[in-house]
Order: C-alpha cells, then structure tokens, then sequence
C-alpha cells in the first residue's frame, strides 16, 4: 500500500497521507471503536470490577455495599489458574542440553518477568500481540514492546499467516494518542489530531478523526525467510472450532460468575440482616437508634401496659442452602472453566493422587494453551535473530514451559529411579524433579557426568596390570 505522497506547501515538502491508507487506517480505528466496550466489560470481569448483583431502586446504601462487596471474582480467578501455568522457562532442541544461543535476547529483554503481560489480555479478550522494531536510543535492533485489542489491529491477507500485511499501533499517552501504522517495510508514526470521544452519542464521528503523519516513514529492516514481514506476531487463545477461536476464558464464563454473585448477594442479605432470630415486638414503635439499642441489650424496658404489646419472635434464616448452592456452582465453573477445583472451592483433606486427578482437566487445557502461546513465542525469537542479524534456530527448536503439574516429589524420583534401571541416562531426567530450575538442572546433570568420569577414571587406576610377556 502507498502510504504516503508529498506535496509542496512554500519552501518544504509536506507529507500527506494517501485517501487508500487513510481509509484503511480508519477502518482500523472503526473496528477497534466497536470493540471497546465489549473489551472493557471483559477487563472488568478479569479484574473482578464487574459483575455487581442488581439491586432494587431505592435501595439503602448499606444494600448497595452488599451488592458491591458480593463479587467472587471467579473470571479473576480463572485467569489467573491459567496465568500461574504458563512460564517460558527455556528454548531448545530436544537433542541440545542448553539453550539455543537465541535465547539470550529473551534474557537481554527481561521477558521471563515480562511475558505475563502477554499472557493476561491473551486469556483475558483471546489475543494479544508483541511488535519488534528497532530503538535507536537503546541500540536494541529488536526491542519489544506488548499490545492488547484495546492498542492493536492487524490484518491478514490470508488466514493462517504466520505474519499480518500490516498493523496499527496505537500509544496513549498523557498528551493524546500516537499511532504507529506498520507495513512489511516501512513504520509512519501518525497523530491523532480529533480522537473522538468513544462510547458517546455526541462524540465526533468517525470522519472527523484527522490522521497527520509527524515523521517520515522509516524502514524496520524485518525479513524472514527471505522476504520482508510485518515484525508484529499475534498471540491467539486456544481454539475449538472456527467461531470460538481466540475467545479467552473470561467470556464464556460471564453469566455463570454473574449468576454467582447474585447467589452470594443473597447470601450476605441474609447473613447480615435473617441469619438470627428476630425479635418482633407488636403494639409499640419508637426510634430506629433505640431498635438497635433494645436488640444488643441484655435487659431492655418497654413503657406500655403489658395488655397493649406482645412479644415474639422470628426463626432465623438458615444460610446452609445458599452455601450448598454456591459449592455446586463453583464445581460446575471448574468443570466449564477447566481450572482447578481447589481454585475455587474447599478440597482440604485429600491426597497429593486426589490432587493431580481432579487437576488433570486443567493441565489438558493448559496443554493446549502452551500449544499456541509456544509457536508465538518461537515466531517472536526467530524474528528477533534474524532483526539482529544473528544465526537462525533449528526447526526443531521450541520453547519449553516450566513445570506445574502437581506432583509428589517421593512419585517423581520413584519413577526415575525406574527409568534409569531401565536404561536411560539419568541425567536427562533431572529436569522432571518438581520444583527444579534450569540453572540446577544443568548443576546436576555437570555433577552426575563429573562422577561418572571419575568413577571409570579410578577403576582404570584401580585395574590389574597386565604382565607384558618377554620374547
């Protein structure tokens, strides 16, 4: 796409962009207007902002701190189950021992801290996306930097591109917004010179955003695999069919959680205003202050003729049915949600066995998390090399995850011990310990070649010399 034409404007040249890229970059913006407020609405449920339980017009004050202070945050929840479990801890062949010389650009950027901020929008709103473009001023030829829906639109020529034909980048700062608009060769900084006042009725529309080049385009310099490429990689939550791809956890789990508040607001009501007996006192009325006064007294006086009152009293509401209702819930969230049972109700006096099995259904779906946050991952370390002009990886290189699964450690080295009486190297199972880093892995595995080596070293020492027989 021509992104720009000059025209003369006195004694400078003014840099204008074409009526094709500033439809297409509006159509951008429009696409990303639509999506604001269902992104937002699913923040809010990640964050546990949304979800408040109705209450009635008029209600009290103290009601409507009930209702706010009801959320359970299950969507939060389910994030973070997901989020807990997904941790780059490597990249390498499965024939190497180390790493790929590659991965020092993980290291060099910090992305083991980092790379949870590309995990969280990916399962909160299904994808999210890393752009890498040169930064003069640190010298980084591949510098990171991370968007959500929120700041990012790409578009595809074809689905199942491994990289878009371009994108548009939006950074909000305190000044206003600054776009990015990035092709398979050139990046043009853009400013929004009218952003509308999204979600309004009265805003501007969307003809009046006046997009203004304020530099000349430059080239990123990305080439894979020998041609150039849009250097921004998009990270996709897992898939189940053709409409629910890209969807995250948090939607599809909405009304449930909504449900579950309201159930918990309820519950609360009760708790603070049914869960005791109620004195109920017929024939006088006074003050709501000498109410509560005569409700926490031990002795309390009533000044009527005991022929014109009468006392008696409300059972108290029980909260054994909402709480029974709230477990069944939470079960049936663990089951849609595939997050563990533990997260979200009581499973306290049973096995490390017990654990794993009812985990097992979370570490499946994980499974296939790590499936597709690992190719992203791996496309965005191969572009990084080849941006920085190093030697590409294997095609046999992939990331790997830390471990997570729930595992008793007494289980593990049982099974390694197994393994090794049967035949295989022990030093390739020491990663599998649970608990262990790369950094001790290796510690072991030097250690265990180091005795082995003295081990046959001494026994050759050790041997009987043969006589050497004389001619």
């Amino acid at each position: 796409m021509n992104i720009e034409h000059r025209i003369e404007h006195g004694d400078a040249d003014v840099q204008v962009l074409t009526d094709v890229a500033r439809a297409a970059i509006k159509g951008h913006l429009r696409v990303m207007e639509t999506r604001r407020y269902s992104i937002k609405t699913l923040a809010d449920y990640a964050r546990n902002r949304g979800g408040i339980p109705d209450v009635e017009e008029g209600a009290s004050d103290e009601l409507k701190d009930l209702a706010r202070i009801s959320r359970l945050g299950m969507c939060r929840i389910a994030v973070r189950a997901f989020q807990r479990g997904l941790a780059v801890a490597g990249f390498r062949s499965p024939q190497e021992a180390d790493d790929d010389p590659s991965w020092s650009w993980w290291q060099r950027n910090r992305m083991g801290a980092r790379q949870g901020i590309v995990h969280w929008p990916a399962l909160t709103f299904g994808e999210s996306f890393v752009s890498l473009l040169p930064h003069d001023a640190s010298g980084n030829k591949a510098r990171p930097a991370f968007w959500t829906p929120q700041s990012a639109r790409l578009r595809f020529d074809a689905e199942g591109d491994p990289f878009p034909a371009e994108a548009l980048l939006i950074a909000r700062g305190l000044y206003g917004s600054q776009a990015f608009h990035v092709s398979a060769t050139h990046v043009t900084p853009l400013r929004i010179d009218k952003a509308p006042a999204l979600a309004q009725e009265d805003g501007p529309a969307l003809e009046d955003w006046d997009l203004t080049p304020i530099a000349e385009p430059w080239e990123h310099g990305a080439v894979m695999y020998g041609k150039p490429v849009c250097p921004v990689v998009r990270f996709v939550d897992s898939c189940e069919d053709d409409e629910q791809c890209g969807v995250g956890v948090v939607e599809p789990m909405i009304e449930l959680s909504r449900a579950m508040n309201q159930v918990n607001y309820d519950r609360l009501v009760v708790a603070r205003h049914g869960a005791h007996n109620q004195k109920l006192i017929i024939g006088w009325e006074d003050t709501k202050a000498k109410m509560r006064e005569m409700s926490a007294a031990t002795i309390a006086s009533i000044d009527r003729h005991p022929d014109e009152v009468r006392i008696d009293s409300w059972q108290a509401s029980p909260l054994d049915p909402y709480i029974k209702l709230l477990e069944d819930m939470s079960r049936q969230f663990a089951r849609e949600a595939a997050v563990p049972l533990g997260a979200v109700t009581d499973i306290s006096n049973v096995s490390a066995d017990t654990v794993a099995m009812l985990e097992s259904g979370h570490q499946r779906e994980l499974a296939i998390k790590r499936d597709s946050y690992g190719e992203s991952w791996e496309m965005v370390l191969r572009l990084a090399v080849a941006m920085e002009g190093g030697q590409q990886p294997s095609d046999e290189a992939e990331v790997s995850w830390r471990d997570t699964e729930p595992r008793t450690f007494a289980g593990v080295v049982d099974g390694i011990v197994k393994l090794a009486q049967a035949g295989v190297p022990i030093e390739e199972l020491v990663s599998k310990i649970p608990g262990i880093t790369q950094l001790d892995a290796r510690t072991m595995r030097d250690a265990i070649v180091r005795a082995r080596s003295d081990s046959l070293v001494n026994a050759l020492l050790d041997a009987p010399t043969a006589p050497v027989a004389e001619e």
